[in-house]
């Protein structure tokens, strides 16, 4: 190289001490791969004396190139691998040496061709996996670059490149440990409640994207997403969550709602938050937790340090993959949540059906035998429910059960069990309750149906019902031996007040 083509503001350096000193600063800084990086480029820049030297990150899924170090008084942003000069090449592993770029000038954007330059160094930096950037290096002058500068600077880019190698083994690592554990602890806890499992994934995605804010909130989606309940909010003010839901209500939701297919479509949008005039305003990514067109919650986060493209979409391909199985596994819950809901609900009256029933007053029994409470059991039975079939129709039936069952679940208190005990017949389990309170109980519900109208089409229907009762008391001493006796007490009672004109309530005595 001859010392005429150096800038007069850029002294003449010895080969291999710019080399040697530019090595040894990368190493002393192979902890901080920002400033390894930066090394590299000053060392580059005192090697060869040029003006413009760059080194870029390339990343292999999104194939962009994106500056992370340079010397220029150029500002580069990113570019693809279409629009990258010599891109081919890089990929290709091979080194770019140029002694004349005007013959290439067709290849160039139109705005570096402007600037003049009219020689180049490019070196790819490459590992195992592929290519992972370059270093470049530009000048004014043609035949600017020597031999000897080329092979100097190959040892940067080898090092720059087996740091930038070692630094993204070390975040993979990082990153798979979050993931791993995560998906560990949400498989042995899969029946933890649905917002437990939100909260795994929000402490998660915190670590993973080492924010400065994450939030999320927990959707119901039988409650048309009425609900929107934070689960997790650190690094966010009470103020922040209020204007975030309402912010989420307002302009979010139904854009999310109507969203197609998030899983194939693995969604992070932007959005801005500001609590008040005063504050500035938070940029926000949000992640809906969701699978196919079922939403189950949203991932709101924030981070003030900066990041590029290329390490922010590897991260978030971890935090899809997160979200995904979560999503996946909140599915399950839904579908086994459903279908054991339908095997334990009457399909027309929507109470607790026969099975549910025997299983809750067992349990409720063996509780009061061990203790000293007390425990009530309603059998209601439809007075002449076959002559309302025979003459109205079953359609009518179904009505006049249908409506019935609604009138139990708004009749009794929320301990109460209102169930479909079989045919016509109902049973309503009372926790708690002395003979005195059971028989008001009863009366009320009686009374209550026999001045309804029951609407069955066209037709209004009076109905009438008789109540058995049976009581264990283990305070009073009125006792059952277990629930079969319980059982067939209110039963017999049932019986009686028909027996005695129906539209009646009888009271169980204690026989054993």
């Amino acid at each position: 190289m001859e010392n005429e083509h150096q800038p007069d503001n850029i002294p003449v350096v010895s080969l291999n001490d710019a080399l040697t000193a530019g090595l040894m600063t990368m190493f002393e800084n192979r902890h901080d791969l920002t400033q390894a990086l930066a090394a590299a480029v000053q060392a580059a820049y005192q090697l060869t004396g040029c003006e413009h030297v760059f080194l870029t990150r390339y990343d292999q899924v999104m194939k962009t190139f994106s500056s992370v170090a340079w010397e220029s008084s150029l500002n580069p942003g990113p570019v693809t691998l279409e629009q990258k000069f010599m891109g081919d090449s890089y990929l290709a592993k091979q080194m770019v040496f140029i002694a004349d770029l005007s013959q290439y000038n067709y290849r160039l954007k139109s705005a570096v061709a402007r600037l003049g330059l009219k020689s180049m160094i490019g070196i790819p930096l490459v590992d195992s996996n592929g290519l992972l950037g370059t270093l470049e290096c530009f000048s004014h002058e043609p035949n600017f670059f020597s031999q000897e500068q080329l092979g100097q600077l190959s040892l940067l880019a080898k090092q720059a490149a087996l740091f930038i190698e070692q630094d993204d083994h070390a975040e993979d690592c990082r990153l798979w440990a979050i993931e791993n554990a995560f998906m560990h602890e949400v498989h042995a806890s899969d029946q933890s409640a649905e917002g437990t499992l939100l909260y795994k994934l929000g402490k998660a995605l915190g670590d993973l994207f080492a924010v400065d804010g994450i939030a999320v909130f927990g959707l119901e989606p039988d409650s048309q997403y009425d609900i929107l309940q934070e689960v997790i909010a650190i690094g966010f003010t009470t103020q922040d969550v209020t204007t975030l839901k309402k912010s989420i209500h307002s302009s979010l939701l139904d854009k999310l709602l109507h969203h197609s297919d998030f899983i194939n479509d693995g969604l992070f949008m932007k959005h801005n938050l500001s609590s008040s005039a005063s504050e500035p305003k938070k940029v926000l990514t949000i992640a809906p937790v969701a699978w196919r067109k079922t939403l189950h919650g949203l991932v709101v986060y924030y981070r003030t340090k900066p990041i590029s493209e290329a390490i922010q979409a590897r991260v978030e391909r971890f935090a899809a993959r997160m979200i995904d199985y979560l999503a996946s596994v909140l599915n399950r819950k839904a579908l086994y949540n459903t279908i054991q809901r339908v095997s334990l609900t009457d399909a027309l009256t929507q109470l607790p059906n026969r099975r549910l029933f025997d299983y809750i007053f067992t349990r409720e029994f063996e509780k009061v035998k061990r203790g000293k409470q007390s425990l009530g059991l309603l059998l209601i039975d439809i007075d002449f429910f076959k002559d309302i079939n025979d003459q109205s129709g079953h359609q009518a039936g179904d009505a006049i059960l249908e409506l019935l069952g609604g009138m139990l679940k708004n009749s009794f208190r929320s301990i109460d069990l209102p169930a479909r005990y079989g045919g016509e017949e109902f049973a309503v389990i009372l926790p708690d309750t002395d003979v005195k309170s059971a028989l008001a109980a009863a009366e009320r519900f009686r009374e209550e149906v026999e001045v309804t109208a029951f609407a069955a089409g066209n037709l209004r229907l009076s109905v009438t019902v008789s109540i058995g009762i049976a009581i264990h008391n283990s305070r009073t001493g009125q006792c059952y031996c277990d629930q079969t006796a319980v059982l067939h007490a209110a039963d017999q009672a049932m019986y009686r007040a028909k027996e005695q004109g129906r539209n009646r309530v009888v009271v169980a005595k204690v026989s054993g």
